[in-house]
């Protein structure tokens, strides 16, 4: 257990230095019964890619109060439980944050700041999810915080709630930081490594239309998604016209097709759906897509690139 402070000096807990600002509600305050020990707000919310994981850190800064040497107070964060809320207002339980170290805080008769880092591991499914629940917009975390506050022996739960929010250009440097956007959301492994030139604009295409994903822009992502269906055709089968030739195959000989023709037909079959977004309203275009839409688009057109660019 790690005592912080002695008389007259004190020693600050670790935290690391990649935290950045972010926009959070007033401080809380963990109490023993009445008596505020330490005021708290959150330096900053970090992802950080594991193997086959993520780990979300949250910074917290203490402000220890002062106390006279015959009442001095001790705390010891424990845990908080972590909510999210997004663009529906609805908010989820994610799960529990632990301290990174243990931690035995205690008041002086100065007041004095200490750190404390909490983590939480995140399998991918549960980022996509925050994903989805962030709906194109800012995230708002709720931390419960829980933790024991101590005088002369006696000894007391201290707890406190309170929210940040985190801006949405905020969280996509996080995601971007952590490397999640490599995987388009589903993982689909994507290597940037010894494409041919063309693929690597293809590439290039895919990533703007997760870009447009996660910004909520979902007809422009369809749309983009349409331009790389339609340039990896180009590449594979090196025809103009070769989504026409594959769908009137399947339409005409379905059984007699080979594997690499029936693959080719799934291709065709991205182009003719996606086709529409290319298009105004007034040349019988589509301009409205939704999320799942626009998630399963990006999806298959990502497998799809995926597995050429693999062979």
């Amino acid at each position: 257990m790690v005592f912080a402070g002695e008389k007259n000096r004190f020693m600050v807990m670790p935290v690391s230095l990649y935290f950045s600002y972010i926009f959070d509600e007033p401080h809380m305050s963990l109490c023993y019964h009445t008596r505020n020990i330490a005021s708290l707000s959150v330096q900053g919310v970090h992802l950080k890619k594991a193997t086959g994981a993520y780990e979300l850190f949250i910074g917290l800064d203490l402000q220890m109060q002062t106390s006279s040497e015959d009442e001095v107070y001790y705390l010891r964060v424990e845990a908080a439980r972590l909510f999210v809320k997004g663009a529906n207002g609805i908010e989820r339980y994610i799960g529990i944050l632990r301290p990174t170290e243990l931690n035995m805080l205690r008041t002086w008769d100065y007041s004095h700041r200490q750190c404390l880092e909490m983590t939480l591991m995140l399998q991918p499914g549960q980022v996509a999810a925050i994903e989805d629940i962030r709906g194109g917009g800012d995230l708002t975390f709720k931390f419960e915080v829980r933790g024991q506050a101590y005088l002369n022996g006696d000894e007391q739960r201290a707890h406190d709630n309170f929210t940040v929010r985190v801006p949405k250009s905020e969280w996509l440097n996080r995601l971007k930081s952590a490397r999640f956007m490599d995987v388009l959301l589903l993982e689909v492994p994507f290597s940037a490594i010894d494409l041919p030139e063309q693929l690597r604009v293809i590439r290039d295409d895919l990533e703007q239309a997760q870009n447009l994903f996660m910004n909520a822009d979902y007809a422009n992502c369809v749309a983009q998604c349409r331009h790389a269906i339609q340039e990896l055709g180009h590449y594979v089968y090196d025809d103009q016209k070769w989504a026409e030739g594959a769908l009137k195959k399947l339409n005409d000989e379905a059984r007699a097709m080979g594997k690499e023709e029936r693959e080719k037909a799934i291709f065709a079959a991205i182009r003719h759906y996606v086709h529409q977004a290319h298009h105004s309203s007034g040349e019988g275009g589509v301009r409205h897509y939704d999320r799942s839409e626009a998630r399963m688009i990006l999806q298959m057109t990502a497998a799809a690139v995926g597995a050429v660019a693999n062979q």
